[in-house]
């Protein structure tokens, strides 16, 4: 006895029929004359015996046959042997054939489940996760990622930071004020989304100093008129919230300079205290240094926080560079360095193997570039850098480690608004201390008192990122690329004439870059430049 079974639709079900069909010359169960050892359909009448595809099955059989079970008949199923239930074919021009069979690029993987499927890429590399092949994913160098404020408006997002490789921001879409957003890089599509609407009304929690502790992101906002600046956390787990009234009231505790260390946030309360937030245990005051003092920087070095304080000496403001170890004390800190400064005071902070770098003033001096070295703590600070000597200085500012130096913005002056070249970038090594300090590139020759002001430096793939205005384009998108020859190059002209872009500080997130800037037709927004893209 032979066997024969097959698939067959009655209705909207499948009913699988099972067929015991006799071998002998003589049956013919459907009475159309042909045996069924003989017959393409032996249970349906078909003299004609037509069978269009060749597959052996009689075009009668064929019409009521579904060998994949996805209830569709294989006479109209675009893949009759791949479950489609659905029949989409979307993809490429084979639109007679299912994406679940169809093999657009020829790379032996079926277009529904190829993540590049009119290119051929067996290997389906995707080098950045976001299910697009790498060789077929678009590749555009610079982009508007979302318009907050459609037109001209501004929405100035600001603040960006990363936290699980999403971007968070502050932006203002002027109905509900400055509040916080997300944006997804991976769902680009979604746009920006409101995190939440801490200060409801118009006037905006002005949210700001966002900072990524342990999965979270804690800043300063205020929510209503009874409550003044303090801090807050959000939780992408649970929400939003806030963690302390330090200073009850509508004035605040105004949290500022918010730095980790070890697993807790260190910040200044109203510029005259230092506080500390420890997850496990809560908000408390650190009493580490007596007298009135006014606290302006801090920085993390080697696992010990140095912040720098002023106060008044015989008339004159005294600025001191101290140091907390926390696991050695939580009531004391350490003097390493007095400036008597005039009012110039400190400048950032700035760690870098191992030393402390930061600007200052010592009275005689103004502004320049300084050194702390832990490793040697009696030679105190000193400065390294005398750019704009006298009493000018050249206020070094944005320090940024790079390619193992130092770079930054600053003036060489020569006296009152007037200097050889304006802010312009410049660079320290450590390994060539006597040197000093060397201007990189005078990116805006074109007088004596202009300046490229360069500053919200980020490095990517070996190269230096900035904006700079060059006295043509205005401010826009520049790279410094120490492998060829220090090449400094505009890399982007956002907004096309001398206006600029009004670029705004640089973040990097997985090899792009991205920035708050204006095109002259969309306000102030949220644009990425990939480098990867760029000729």
């Amino acid at each position: 006895m032979g066997e024969f079974v097959r698939g067959y639709i009655l209705g909207s079900s499948v009913l699988l029929m099972a067929f015991v069909l006799s071998c002998s010359s003589s049956s013919d169960d459907d009475g159309d004359g042909i045996n069924n050892s003989s017959d393409n359909c032996p249970q349906l009448s078909n003299q004609d015996q037509n069978d269009l595809d060749g597959d052996g099955i009689g075009d009668v059989c064929d019409s009521l046959s579904d060998s994949d079970f996805d209830l569709v008949s294989d006479d109209t199923d675009n893949c009759p042997f791949d479950y489609n239930p659905d029949q989409f074919a979307f993809i490429g021009n084979a639109t007679l054939r299912g994406d679940a069979c169809d093999d657009e690029d020829d790379d032996a993987i079926v277009d529904a489940m190829d993540n590049c499927p009119l290119a051929s890429n067996d290997d389906q590399s995707d080098t950045d996760g976001n299910g697009v092949g790498d060789d077929c994913e678009f590749c555009e160098s610079l982009s508007l990622l979302v318009d907050i404020v459609p037109g001209l408006g501004d929405s100035h997002p600001h603040d960006i930071t990363v936290l699980d490789n999403k971007l968070y921001f502050v932006a203002n879409d002027r109905v509900i004020g400055h509040e916080l957003y997300v944006y997804d890089p991976f769902m680009p599509t979604a746009g920006a989304i409101m995190v939440a609407d801490i200060a409801p009304g118009s006037a905006g929690s002005w949210a700001s100093q966002l900072t990524e502790l342990n999965g979270k992101l804690y800043f300063r906002a205020t929510n209503d008129s009874v409550h003044g600046d303090e801090l807050w956390v959000y939780d992408p787990i649970a929400s939003i919230a806030h963690v302390f009234d330090i200073v009850p009231g509508s004035n605040g505790s105004n949290p500022s300079k918010l730095t980790v260390l070890d697993g807790k946030l260190y910040f200044i309360v109203n510029g005259v205290e230092l506080w500390v937030y420890d997850p496990t245990v809560g908000t408390s005051i650190l009493d580490v240094i007596s007298g009135e003092k006014r606290y302006d920087q801090l920085a993390v070095l080697d696992g010990n926080l140095y912040f720098s304080v002023g106060g008044m000496y015989f008339g004159n403001y005294g600025y001191e560079l101290w140091v907390f170890d926390p696991t050695e004390s939580e009531t004391s800190a350490t003097l390493v360095a007095e400036i008597v400064s005039g009012d110039g005071g400190y400048g950032e902070l700035t760690g870098f193997e191992g030393k402390l770098y930061f600007g200052a003033t010592d009275g005689l001096n103004g502004q320049e570039l300084w050194v702390y070295d832990p490793a040697n703590p009696t030679a105190g600070a000193m400065m390294i850098a005398d750019i704009a000597p006298g009493g000018f200085g050249s206020m070094p500012q944005d320090l940024t480690p790079f390619n193992n130096k130092l770079y930054f913005g600053a003036t060489d002056r020569i006296g009152l608004n007037v200097s050889l070249h304006g802010s312009e970038l410049w660079a320290y090594d450590p390994a060539n201390p006597t040197a000093g300090a060397v201007m990189v590139v005078d990116i805006n020759p074109s007088a004596e008192v202009s300046k490229s002001n360069p500053w919200g430096f980020a490095a990517v793939n070996g190269r230096l990122y900035f904006g700079a205005d060059d006295g043509i384009h205005g401010r826009e998108l520049w790279s410094y690329d120490p492998a060829e020859l220090g090449a400094v190059t505009l890399v982007a002209d956002i907004n096309p004439g001398d206006n600029g872009s009004i670029l705004g500080q640089l973040i990097e997130l997985n090899g792009k870059l991205y920035f708050g800037a204006t095109d002259g037709l969309h306000g102030v927004e949220l644009w990425a430049y990939d480098p990867a893209c760029s000729p």
